[in-house]
Order: structure tokens, then C-alpha cells, then sequence
């Protein structure tokens, strides 16, 4: 067995790992099944929100009440539901405040290494249609030059919770090696330590353990990598919370059906309009041949028997016109498209529906996403709690010398979790919250200290107390033009009627 030199575990550590790697066997290994016994039901759950996500044709016509030959037409309104939830996130990339002794460069090395930017809107694209999302922290020194942080779907984990609490949790990569066989990596992630086995076996069968070293995508994984980390290195980010702290609630739970309805309307709509504007004939079945077809082979001509009654008296052929109402359908699936976000607790305006038919103000567009917006800081309460811990364990990992299991950056490792800043991702009208803090100067219900910081959110202390000193006047250019008293000027001597353009917007 290969072990990745480092600091090995405490005795308590082993015990709860003994425990963990105790409970899986009792689960999957002794009755040799998969998926594990409570895990198949989940787990479809889930891949079922990823395929109305990703519109996954083959999936969803499995889902659909009825059977279509053909072309089954997919409406997006899931995945726009998830990527308005990831913008109000994520839209606008969050920053990073290090903890304390923690060296901001180090940071700001590994939210670059890791691509948070973009992989956190991967993340929130997850956690919004599937429920949830897991991240790991990836400690391989051999092969990287830090740790990732790695986000996976919570199809591929088996969680380990002790109450509402994550004790550790089992990631799986599966690979179809042959017509039935299966090979399965799994990674125990327990405090202390991450271990990793490989079974060989099939589709509905674990199988038996064999040698990673022998199969060529796991051949460098180490059997065991000590992290001395008293935490396993995971973080459970549930969408939103429901009865069960274990799992978390899709933006689409109840919503299924719906979505399936929606395909299905525009599968027919398009289908309807086709036919639209073409003809039908009843045709005696001389005309036909042995093929029940006319000679030109158009297959809209419908085979009647000789006997039967042809419309018209003694006429062979009668030409038929097709009707659609499309204002029906199209009110339909507009029906359904508004009630879905509505269900959802989705503003329309953040999919791109026009309700209004004018521009608004930035005010009136958050007054109208209140709810949205409301349903985001929910969710991103959990994410920043998922970021910081992940953050700190990867600091931790990255300040650590090689000898320790680490990576040996020297680093200053930090006593504290990093703070997460985020913005909404909405546009600001800068004319309109001039204006609102000017009154609110003007009223002294603010300070020109507070002003100043949240127009200019990501300011250092330097900064603000340089702007507040040129406010003053104690730097030149400081000194208010319209003078003290002068209409809307705030009291003072100074005004930020029209202050200028925020940092790094």
C-alpha cells in the first residue's frame, strides 16, 4: 500500500476513520450492491435535475408521457431558472479578505490556482438545479503544486453526517471498462486522512478490491494521503435547507412535470406548425400503391377503401385543410413558462422576460427581485461558510512543508477563515444612489465614513481615509464648489452629488 509521507493521524483521527471505512463496508461491501443501500433513490433524483439542466434529449424522453418519433423539441427554462440563481451569486466575481496572519498574497495565489471566478459559477449551477454541491480539497504533492479545490455533484458522493453535521464523505469515479464491467475509484474522505480504494465488478455489483496501481487512470493515486487536518477535507453547500439537514432542495423539486410540460407543448406546437398550410387527401385505393402510397411517394395522403363515401359524389379525390390555433398554444406555454419562475422564486426580469416595457431604476429592478434576491443571500450564507472552510484548509495544506504532507510554499499558515465578499451582480444606477445618499447626508442618517465605504466596497482603510481627508478638504480638490449650504450639499461644505465612479466595477 503506497502512503504519501506526512504527519500521521492521531489515534482518536484513525478510530473515526476506522468507523467511517466500518460503515461502507457494512453498507456496500457486505452485500456487495450498487448503489449503496438509501444512495439509488438520491442519486436518480439528481441525475434527473442534471438532465433537465443540461437537456439531456436522451433522459428526458425516457421522462415524457408520451412517445415521439420525432424531433423532441427542449425548452432551456431550467438551466435559465439555475443561471439566474448562479448570477445573483457569482454573476459578479467574489473577493477574499484574508484571515488573520494569513499572507494576502498566498490567497490570492490560490483563488487564481483554483479559478474561482469561473469555477463558483460551475458550482452554483450545480447546487441550484441538483440541491446541492460538494467541495473537496484535491492533496496530491507528487503530482500538483498546490491543493484544488474540486466541486462535485452530489450524485458521485456517498455523505457520512452525524446529525446535521459532516463527519467525512465518499466521492466516486466510475469508468465503463468493458460491455458489464465497472471500475469504481473511491476516496474516503475521514478527518485526518484521505484514503482511496479501487473495485472492479458491474453495473448493479461492487465487485472486488484490486490494486490501483494496475489500472491506468488511478495507477499515481496514493492509497492513503495523511493531512493533519483534525477535519475531513470537504464542504457540504446545500441550495436552501428543507425538513432533512442532510440533503439539500433543488431549485426545481416540484417543478418536474412542469418542465417535462413545457417540452412537450413545444414539441407539439412545432409539430402543428409544421403541418400548417399543408393539405390532406382522401384518396380512392386505386390511386395507391402496393405500398399504400401515391407514386410520388408523399406520405401526408391518407388510404381510404374503394367503398367508403369520398365527400363529394362520384369525385375520387378530396383535398382536406388542416387548421392550427397557435395563439392557443403559444398562450399555453407562455402559461407555463410564468407560473414555473413564479414556483421557482424567480424574477422574470432575471431570465431576460420583459414585464415592465420600459427601462427602471436600478431601486425599482432590486424592489422587483426582492424575492430573488432575498432566496440568493440565503443561499449564499451557506456558500461563504463552504468557501472560508475550504480557503483555510487549503492555506493550512499549502503553508506546510513537503515533509509534513504539505506543499512548501512557506507560507504563513492563518489562524482564521478568510472573509467572502459578494455583490448581487445588478447593475447600479450611480445617478440614482447619488441622490439617495445625498439625502441621507442631508438627513445625518449616515455618516460621510459609511457613504464612502459602500460606494466603494472594496476600498482598503487607506483608501477611505484618504478620500474622507480630500472630502474635508485637507487634500487638494477637496474643497466643495457650491459651498456650504448650497442646495442638496450635505453639511460640511461638501457634497457627493455626484461622487465619482467606484474602484473596480
Amino acid at each position: 500500500m503506497r502512503t504519501v509521507a506526512g504527519m500521521r493521524p492521531r489515534a482518536r483521527l484513525r478510530c473515526d476513520a476506522v468507523s467511517i471505512i466500518g460503515a461502507i463496508n457494512e453498507q456496500v461491501w457486505g452485500r456487495n450492491t450498487w448503489p449503496p443501500p438509501g444512495m439509488g433513490r438520491r442519486w436518480e433524483e439528481i441525475e434527473l435535475f442534471a438532465a433537465l439542466r443540461d437537456s439531456d434529449d436522451d433522459r428526458l424522453r425516457q421522462e415524457a408521457s408520451v412517445s415521439w418519433q420525432a424531433p423532441y423539441v427542449l425548452n432551456p427554462l431550467a438551466r435559465m431558472v439555475s443561471r439566474a440563481s448562479a448570477n445573483l451569486l457569482f454573476g459578479e466575481p467574489a473577493t477574499f479578505t484574508p484571515g488573520d496572519q494569513q499572507d494576502s498574497d498566498l490567497l490570492g495565489d490560490l483563488v487564481m490556482a483554483n479559478d474561482l471566478d469561473s469555477e463558483l459559477m460551475r458550482a452554483a449551477l450545480i447546487s441550484s438545479s441538483e440541491g446541492e454541491v460538494w467541495g473537496r480539497i484535491v492533496v496530491a504533492p507528487a503530482l500538483l503544486d498546490y491543493p484544488i479545490i474540486e466541486w462535485c455533484s452530489g450524485s458521485h458522493v456517498i455523505p457520512h453526517f452525524r446529525g446535521r453535521f459532516v463527519t467525512g464523505a465518499t466521492f466516486v469515479t466510475s469508468w465503463q471498462t468493458g460491455n458489464t464491467e465497472v471500475h469504481r475509484l473511491l476516496e474516503h474522505y475521514e478527518p485526518g486522512v484521505i484514503r482511496s480504494q479501487l473495485y472492479r465488478g458491474t453495473r448493479g455489483r461492487i465487485g472486488t478490491e484490486v490494486n490501483l496501481e494496475r489500472f491506468g487512470p488511478t495507477e499515481q493515486t496514493p492509497a492513503e494521503v495523511f493531512t493533519g487536518i483534525e477535519a475531513p477535507l470537504v464542504a457540504f453547500i446545500p441550495n436552501s435547507l428543507g425538513v432533512d439537514p442532510t440533503r439539500g432542495v433543488s431549485d426545481y423539486r416540484g417543478l418536474e412535470q412542469r418542465f417535462l410540460a413545457l417540452n412537450e407543448a413545444v414539441t407539439v406546437g412545432q409539430q402543428n406548425l409544421k403541418l400548417a398550410g399543408r393539405k390532406r387527401a382522401l384518396v380512392d385505393a386505386e390511386y395507391l400503391d402496393v405500398n399504400g402510397q401515391l407514386p410520388d411517394g408523399d406520405d401526408v395522403y391518407v388510404r381510404q377503401d374503394r367503398d367508403s363515401t369520398l365527400g363529394e359524389a362520384g369525385k375520387p379525390l378530396q383535398m382536406i385543410d388542416y387548421s392550427y390555433d397557435s395563439a392557443a398554444v403559444t398562450a399555453w406555454i407562455e402559461h407555463l413558462i410564468d407560473t414555473t419562475l413564479t414556483f421557482a422564486g424567480v424574477a422574470p426580469q432575471s431570465v431576460g422576460r420583459s414585464v415592465d416595457g420600459g427601462a427602471v431604476s436600478g431601486t425599482a429592478m432590486k424592489l422587483k427581485m426582492s424575492h430573488s434576491l432575498m432566496e440568493a443571500a440565503g443561499k449564499g450564507r451557506a456558500f461563504d461558510r463552504g468557501l472560508r472552510r475550504l480557503l483555510k484548509f487549503a492555506a493550512v495544506l499549502d503553508s506546510r512543508p513537503t515533509t509534513e504532507g504539505g506543499f512548501g510554499r512557506r507560507w504563513t499558515a492563518p489562524d482564521s477563515e478568510p472573509t467572502v465578499n459578494r455583490s448581487d451582480g445588478l447593475l447600479r444606477d450611480d445617478k440614482e444612489a447619488a441622490e439617495v445618499l445625498t439625502t441621507l447626508i442631508n438627513a445625518e442618517v449616515v455618516s460621510q465614513e459609511e457613504a464612502v465605504r459602500w460606494w466603494n466596497p472594496e476600498w482598503t482603510e487607506d483608501q477611505v481615509r484618504d478620500e474622507l481627508a480630500r472630502i474635508a478638504g485637507d487634500t487638494p480638490g477637496g474643497t466643495d464648489p457650491a459651498g456650504a449650504g448650497a442646495p442638496g450639499a450635505p453639511a460640511g461644505g461638501t457634497t457627493i452629488s455626484t461622487p465619482r465612479p467606484p474602484l473596480n466595477v
